[in-house]
């Protein structure tokens, strides 16, 4: 079978565990994706899933590949999807982890950003400290640098306090981030403000394969007081910022722990059914005041919290959002 043995071989190097990848029918796969792709059935980390290789000769265009893997997605909607590619240049690579599309290339690369990360592409071995996933506080950090570049230079105490988070936080986040390559270690006496190893796109592709979304739930809520402070979130948000049509029920945002809070003081009541819902309220790991602006949430977080969303209306918004950013 073409393309078994570097495939395994690959991901039994990169997990450290033998990984068994055999042929897969998709009986309901589309003719000309049976002509583009091999389909093969994995189990990486306790989660099944396709794995696509492209046969060669093929359009591999960032449109091209979204639009096949979410395809894909429905041919297999049990199963987590990657493509498999021969071979990636580094622009295309960059547009493809812009866009949130999983791949790997056997022997070089891999991007499934919902389970795994190894972008080696013949770059030292990350230090044995990098973490899979950037923590709530270390992830508005990283975002707070990308949008306002108010971050760097500050001591640590400094950050602390502007973020609602302890000074202890903030140092666990420096070592995250410097385990992640985001930061580079330098002496500057005690203080030690951080120092960002990239700049802008730079520095957001980096760090994009340890982001998440922010969401931690999302309740449908009847009663919402007017004095709670709340931005505009998910689809609400994306109408705001881009072409997409405004969404039915209204979506806001907010801290988790303000949430609890609400709740407890029932100053949020949450809705007996779907249709009693007046508003969508998500709970966010970190205060999206602090990266917010014009009371909607900031359009990074944002991003993150849809790019999962299989609506091609949504994805084109999406991809018109990042187009906003200033870099």
């Amino acid at each position: 079978m073409p393309g078994t043995p570097p495939l395994a071989d690959y991901l039994a190097r990169t997990l450290g565990a033998r990984v068994e990848v055999k042929p897969m029918k998709l009986p309901g796969l589309p003719v000309y994706l049976a002509h583009a792709y091999i389909p093969w059935r994995a189990r990486l980390f306790g989660r099944d899933f396709l794995l696509a290789e492209a046969r060669t000769g093929g359009d591999t265009s960032r449109a091209r590949l979204a639009a096949d893997i979410e395809a894909l997605r429905r041919a297999a909607p049990e199963r987590h999807v990657a493509l498999v590619l021969p071979h990636l240049a580094r622009s295309q690579r960059t547009r493809l982890i812009a866009a949130g599309i999983p791949f790997i290339v056997p022997g070089r690369q891999m991007f499934i950003p919902t389970v795994l990360i190894d972008l080696r592409e013949q770059f030292p071995r990350a230090r044995a400290g990098r973490p899979a996933r950037l923590s709530a506080a270390a992830q508005l950090v990283v975002l707070r640098q990308l949008l306002r570049r108010d971050v760097e230079g500050k001591s640590l105490v400094e950050l602390a306090r502007a973020y609602g988070y302890t000074a202890m936080t903030l140092t666990n986040v420096r070592e995250e981030l410097l385990g992640a390559e985001l930061c580079a270690e330098h002496d500057d006496g005690r203080a030690k403000p951080l120092l960002f190893a990239a700049r802008g796109r730079e520095l957001w592709q980096k760090a994009l394969p340890l982001l998440r979304t922010p969401v931690k739930r999302t309740l449908g809520v009847g009663v919402l007081t007017r004095r709670l402070r709340v931005l505009d979130a998910g689809l609400t948000a994306l109408a705001r910022r881009t072409m997409l049509g405004e969404p039915r029920v209204r979506t806001v945002a907010m801290d988790h722990k303000a949430l609890r809070r609400a709740l407890a003081q029932r100053t949020v009541l949450v809705g007996e059914t779907e249709d009693d819902a007046v508003v969508q309220v998500e709970a966010w790991a970190y205060d999206p005041v602090r990266l917010a602006e014009s009371g909607v949430v900031d359009p990074l977080s944002l991003w993150l919290s849809l790019r999962d969303d299989p609506d091609e209306r949504v994805a084109t918004a999406l991809a018109e959002l990042l187009e906003t950013i200033a870099w």
